[in-house]
């Protein structure tokens, strides 16, 4: 009896953890990398969720067998976040299903937020077919909702999977990003100053939620001395143009109340057209009055131009046929190809950011209370070619050796912070004062808790112009047609990183270690792979049986 009761009391334990695990459902991530565990960091942002917020997942249908992995990844993720917080729904729609006026309006609706499918083709057992798909999420609120992207671009270099590999780490900054501006509602302000700053605020007003939630307005000086208490953020152009001595005034004051400000300077007025207008182009670097300001705020620009090996390639004339010119893209050491510093400030990304005719960010040591962060970086293959730069096509033709390249990674992007005193201490001018009181303002001559970014290129924020007037979007390269996300990206980050410090960098610490699967490799042991998946178990199930019966026989033998 004794032992009847110690079976069905273990049966009993069995029951009750079967009932608890459907109730609770516990999960353990067992992976060394703890690719399916929240971070910190995100779970702050969804723990501030306060109202309904549905997510949606339009990666459904007929999947590409390269993306079921992601997909799983996904589904999983996606339910640790709804078991964070009750206020996150979950959903699944394939904008495939429906009737045809379904499809139709519902395909209308994503265009309009600029979410387009893409094709790829699909292999079931001996028929091939063509699989279009939606590589989206959509996180919206009742009155508002963001898409995110769930594939970056690939680079040249990548496969497929190497590139869904790298999105399935950026997943969680790009969602928990979404989240947190719809949870906090912000549109906040940011002035547009100097240069071509309307273009400017125009291109980036077309991106809101992409770069930020935020309104860009392009002002004047005296537009941002006055409107300094509503204003989140400053972006200060130095695009061919001097600043004026109001605007810089206005800046350094913006700098002084905390007001974060990012600095975007064109050291050198020049274009592949002006070089094949004229066969060959003398560059000579701009000087700027405000670069003393930014001397003065820890960082100094060089008059090097840069030269990558990593580089966004440009159309050329590589001979005649039929009386044609045949042209051929030949990669461009002047538009390098940067990336993200290791440094962590920044999330880290695998999107490659395009910049133009740039030149490094030298930063002044040993000044006091202030810190500077690399926060972009050239390839590791860079040469330094020093001023006047003397611009051409002629040695495209030649084969590029890497030991021309060697100088180095080098920063051209960087973050300055902490204690700034003010440029303009000792040097007001009675028409700097009537401005000042005009707006209101007294004069700050001092801050501790200064954050600027400068970036020594402007025409990577620049949406570019089409031939009939119309705007491409940030990161649009007119010359390969190529639309280079890593530009957007950067530039989110960077005004992220402006006005919220490092609230989101701990999203960029998970890395995913994933080792690809070799398809052949694959195939000649599948015999194997499904013996140890499907046989293994059920051998083992057969030989448990077995022992329990043997040992049953021998127990009850024993008794008679």
């Amino acid at each position: 009896m004794g032992g009847m009761m110690k079976y069905l009391g273990i049966l009993a334990l069995v029951i009750l953890g079967y009932l608890l695990s459907i109730v609770y459902n516990p999960q353990w991530d067992l992976t060394q990398d703890k690719r399916y565990t929240i971070s910190a960091a995100a779970k702050e942002i969804v723990a501030e969720v306060d109202r309904e917020m549905m997510i949606t997942v339009l990666l459904e249908g007929n999947v590409p067998p390269s993306f079921r992995n992601y997909r799983s990844f996904i589904d999983y993720y996606l339910n640790e976040l709804r078991r964070a917080n009750d206020n996150i729904n979950i959903v699944y729609k394939d904008p495939t299903e429906g009737s045809p006026e379904e499809i139709a309006q519902f395909k209308r609706y994503l265009q309009s937020y600029g979410v387009a499918p893409i094709s790829r083709r699909v292999t079931n057992e001996d028929e091939l077919s063509q699989s279009v798909i939606y590589p989206y999420i959509s996180v919206h609120t009742e009155d508002r909702v963001i898409f995110v992207n769930l594939l970056d671009s690939k680079r040249p270099e990548q496969t497929e999977e190497e590139a869904i590999l790298s999105s399935q780490v950026q997943l969680e900054n790009k969602l928990m990003r979404a989240v947190r501006d719809l949870s906090e509602e912000r549109t906040g302000l940011v002035a547009v100053i100097g240069g071509q700053n309307q273009l400017l605020a125009q291109g980036l007003n077309d991106l809101r939620g992409s770069v930020g939630n935020y309104f860009y307005f392009p002002m004047n000086g005296r537009q941002l001395m006055g409107q300094m208490d509503t204003v989140d953020m400053v972006i200060s152009l130095l695009d061919r143009s001097d600043l004026p001595r109001e605007s810089m005034l206005a800046i350094d004051q913006a700098i002084m109340s905390d007001i974060p400000v990012a600095w975007l300077i064109n050291k050198y007025n020049v274009s592949v057209d002006s070089i094949a207008r004229y066969g060959e182009y003398i560059a000579l670097p701009m000087e700027y009055v405000a670069e003393d300001m930014l001397f003065k705020y820890g960082v100094r620009l060089s008059t090097e131009m840069l030269m990558s090996m990593s580089c966004a390639p440009i159309p050329q004339v590589v001979g005649q046929e039929g009386g044609q010119a045949q042209t051929m893209l030949i990669p461009y050491p002047y538009h390098p190809l940067v990336q993200i510093s290791d440094e962590g400030v920044l999330p880290q990304s695998s999107d490659p950011v395009l910049m133009k005719y740039t030149t490094p960010i030298e930063s002044i040591d040993g000044l006091e209370g202030r810190e500077n962060t690399a926060l972009i970086e050239t390839s590791d293959y860079t040469h330094l070619q020093p001023s006047p730069v003397s611009l051409g096509f002629d040695f495209l033709r030649v084969e590029p050796d890497p030991a021309d390249y060697g100088d180095g990674p080098q920063v051209v992007a960087t973050a300055v912070t902490g204690l700034q005193r003010s440029y303009f201490a000792n040097r007001l001018s009675g028409s700097d004062r009537e401005m000042m009181q005009s707006a209101g303002k007294q004069y700050i001559s001092e801050t501790s808790q200064s954050r600027q970014v400068m970036m020594a290129d402007a025409d990577f924020a620049m949406p570019a112009i089409g031939a009939d007037g119309s705007l491409f979007p940030i990161g649009y390269n007119y010359w390969d047609r190529q639309l280079y996300d890593g530009n957007q990206k950067a530039l989110a980050a960077i005004l992220e990183y402006l006005v919220n410090g490092t609230q989101l960098n701990d999203l960029s610490e998970k890395e995913i270690s994933i080792s690809l699967i070799d398809p052949i490799a694959f195939e000649k042991r599948s015999t194997w792979y499904y013996f140890i998946l499907i046989g293994l178990p059920v051998l083992i199930g057969l030989l448990l049986t077995l022992l329990v019966k043997v040992l049953r026989k021998y127990r009850y033998a024993s008794r008679t």
